[in-house]
């Protein structure tokens, strides 16, 4: 971004996913902050691996947060 790139939607979707998968959740966390500050707007997929990286982490509360804030 600071070279004057503009990532999508489907960028963001795919950072978070390989953040989740190494278990950085806060990472994670911080990255879809992030698309919300860039106007870009998360998908199901989005949501659906915060949901279960959360969960992976035994992070149950905050996936379920997450769940009521997506709906």
């Amino acid at each position: 971004m600071d070279q004057g790139m503009r990532p999508n939607v489907v960028t963001f979707n795919l950072l978070i996913d390989m953040l989740c998968q190494s278990w950085k959740m806060k990472e994670s966390s911080e990255l879809f902050e992030l698309m919300a500050q860039r106007g870009i707007e998360p998908d199901g997929f989005t949501y659906s691996t915060l949901i279960d990286g959360y969960c992976l982490s035994g992070m149950i509360d905050d996936g379920r947060e997450l769940c009521v804030s997506g709906e």
